[in-house]
């Protein structure tokens, strides 16, 4: 009883890893697609004060695209995508014609389908982390009832254990069995909670918009961009 108790309090924990360390990669990225958009948004703001003001217009890098991985995080969470999307939006800047939404929104959903990490796309990521998510309240349930289980399979109960040292014991294994499910209870609440709290700040929505009208307006600002 109790390795199987051990067992399911275990698989929900490592669930919680495994979940964290997919939600850390998926954050990391996210992070460099929003520094993309804001440092996007910095360049246009610039190109067009000097067009108002008349002054000649910079030469504009996308380098800083490329450059958005921070140096701190590990190799094994670092991936090739904002090189791919620097290919991405270069491309599309010097192609003829208007800045179009949805054009741009293509560009961004598409880069969500990519490969991020072990060979896994967003959409992938986070089907894994939603099968995760629907495991944790099973697990913690099946491991109240067998905790349940085994406190009453161990309690003194009839009328030859009605002496003190009998009623004290049983008194333990109660609070015992009260404590030990709250906590095999309690890993199911928290790895549940800290799902649908990382899953709020890496949701895509948001970053596509974002990204999405950082490209456009990087294409109707017509910059001088400087070919590498």
């Amino acid at each position: 009883m109790e390795m199987i108790v051990s067992t399911l309090a275990f698989t929900a924990i490592f669930c919680i890893i495994i979940e964290a360390i997919l939600s850390f990669s998926i954050f990391l990225t996210i992070s460099q697609f929003k520094k993309i958009a804001r440092q996007a948004e910095g360049i246009v703001s610039e190109v067009n004060f000097r067009r108002s003001k008349g002054k000649p217009l910079p030469i504009s890098e996308l380098n800083f695209i490329k450059e958005a991985t921070p140096n701190w995080i590990p190799s094994s969470f670092k991936n090739n995508i904002s090189v791919i999307l620097k290919d991405r939006i270069m491309a599309y800047l010097v192609e003829e014609g208007l800045s179009s939404r949805d054009r741009t929104n293509e560009i961004t959903s598409r880069t969500f389908k990519d490969e991020w990490f072990l060979n896994y796309s967003y959409l992938d990521l986070q089907r894994i982390k939603k099968f995760i998510r629907n495991l944790y309240m099973p697990l913690s349930a099946l491991s109240t009832v067998f905790v349940f289980v085994g406190g009453l399979s161990k309690l003194g109960i009839g009328p030859n254990h009605i002496n003190f040292e009998d009623i004290s014991k049983n008194l333990f294994i109660i609070s015992f069995t009260m404590k030990t499910a709250a906590l095999t209870f309690g890993i199911g609440i928290v790895g549940l909670i800290f799902s649908y709290a990382i899953n709020f700040f890496t949701d895509q929505r948001k970053v596509i918009e974002n990204l999405s009208e950082a490209i456009f307006q990087l294409k109707a600002s017509r910059l001088n961009i400087r070919m590498d």
